[in-house]
């Protein structure tokens, strides 16, 4: 939505404010705004008011945000209810974003149905929060949506996780390569599974280049496998580093890596 400059520049304010750490300017900046229109930014007040540890008064803005409708507002109030153990109140809010489909919402409860064994189950309800996107995720290089909508993300990263299922059940076609392109950058598990397509279909150089973009961005899924590959490639020096890397990030599979190469290099 297009504010006025007056609008424009609090806003500007407050995402400048709170990305330095300064939750109280930010709140003024965003509750100025807000009361000057900008409606679809009360979620920042519920965020810089949680980030202030106001959680009490962040759960009362988002329940203003959430009965004027906001889906998104109704989902951090969601999730900051379940972090206090207001389980009832959280149930209630997801049941209703449930039923209009919102994406992590849905995510959440085909993770939990694939878990109970309900594998067709679960693939459906991530079908259904798709959307027309997947049409357009044709190209080689796939990938970061231009969207920062959570409703947009949620359902790319959907599209990764379901990828990410059709791969491990065996299937590498078209659909499978399409939905992991599109949903690497909300999911980046979806870029490892995405490089091992690509490497059994015979394109390394590509999956190479993915593993090391994810690198790169900060993802650590991504820092084992290339790590691996620098390995079989007897690039020693650049495997023990990104092995290193991830044991400083707590990954156990790279600490046991790494005394494997440490001990037969």
């Amino acid at each position: 939505m297009k504010y006025d400059d007056d609008v424009s520049r609090l806003l500007d304010a407050g995402n400048e404010s709170f990305d330095a750490g300064d939750f109280e300017s930010a709140l003024h900046a965003f509750v100025a705004a807000v009361d000057a229109g900008a409606e679809g930014y009360r979620i920042n007040i519920g965020n810089t008011l949680k980030s202030l540890g106001r959680t009490a008064d962040a759960i009362d803005a988002y329940r203003v945000g959430w009965q004027l409708g906001d889906p998104d507002i109704g989902w951090n109030l969601a999730v900051t209810l379940r972090e206090i153990g207001e389980t009832e109140e959280a149930a209630v809010v997801e049941q209703a974003l449930f039923a209009d489909r919102y994406p992590f919402v849905v995510l959440t409860e085909a993770w939990n149905r694939r878990d109970a064994g309900d594998l067709d189950g679960a693939e459906q309800l991530l079908r259904s929060i798709l959307g027309d996107s997947d049409s357009d995720s044709d190209s080689d290089e796939g990938g970061e949506s231009d969207s920062d909508d959570p409703a947009s993300i949620g359902s790319d990263h959907a599209a990764g996780v379901l990828g990410m299922w059709l791969r491990q059940g065996g299937d590498s076609g078209a659909e499978t390569e399409r939905l992991l392109r599109r949903g690497m950058i909300q999911y980046d598990s979806a870029r490892v599974e995405l490089a091992w397509l690509l490497f059994s279909d015979g394109r390394e150089d590509e999956g190479v280049r993915l593993l090391e973009e994810g690198v790169a961005r900060g993802e650590a899924n991504s820092l084992i496998p290339l790590g691996n590959h620098r390995w079989d490639a007897g690039r020693l020096d650049e495997a023990r580093e990104l092995f290193e890397r991830g044991v400083a990030l707590g990954d156990r599979n790279a600490a046991d890596n790494l005394a494997h190469l440490l001990r037969h290099s």
